[in-house]
């Protein structure tokens, strides 16, 4: 790090221009990978995983399946309410020729950050892509949104609102927890601390893996 060339991380607090630069270079990241022939599951670093969720994702037989971030009373696939922080994208024309509309959208939006411009490609910005309350459909590209039970974003059932150390037992069904809708990493680093779900040796500067929960 130099005074010239701060780290992105310092300036990329939520909302900011910085955060949205950042955010968008996923998208392409997985671009470049799908017209590889390589099917991508995407998961953000704030995200726990507690199964394996690859054989109950694929089992959806679409193009795409995503993680909802709507709160409890709306329904999945309202406007903006795609989290691009957690899904499993297939390797298909279909799939490449959204992701290349994707990428060239968030260009054209630099006000926006990543997952409105997958929601407004893929759902329309006026919701005219949606199919019932938790599909959209682009080009033929089939969009599916998880169930928020299996793969809760933070506002979902009240689950960070559990005492610390009981969530895995209080609610076994969980795929993966997603520690957002908090204002803040130090607020979001402090919640996923106080829950046991830090899996990072500060000595040995490695990754600790629980064996059971």
């Amino acid at each position: 790090q130099s005074q010239h060339h701060p780290r992105t991380l310092d300036n990329s607090t939520f909302g900011s221009e910085s955060f949205k630069s950042l955010t968008k270079m996923k998208s392409r990241v997985v671009l470049r990978l799908l017209k590889l022939g390589v099917n991508v599951l995407w998961t953000d670093c704030d995200i726990i995983w507690f199964r394996n969720p690859l054989d109950h994702m694929r089992a959806h037989q679409v193009d795409l399946v995503i993680q909802t971030n709507a709160p409890d009373d709306e329904k999945p696939n309202l406007k903006w309410r795609i989290n691009s922080g957690f899904y499993l994208a297939q390797s298909n024309a279909r799939t490449i020729h959204t992701f290349t509309d994707i990428t060239a959208y968030a260009k054209n939006h630099k006000e926006l950050r990543e997952q409105p411009c997958f929601y407004d490609v893929m759902c329309g910005e006026r919701g005219e892509r949606r199919v019932g309350d938790d599909m959209c459909e682009y080009h033929g590209m089939r969009v599916k949104m998880l169930d928020r039970h299996l793969y809760p974003n933070g506002k979902t059932d009240q689950i960070w609102e559990t005492a610390p150390g009981k969530i895995p037992r209080k609610f076994p069904n969980l795929f993966i927890l997603h520690n957002n809708w908090v204002p803040g990493v130090d607020e979001k680093q402090k919640r996923a601390a106080d829950h046991g779900f830090l899996f990072f040796d500060d000595a040995e500067e490695l990754c600790v893996y629980p064996t059971h929960w």
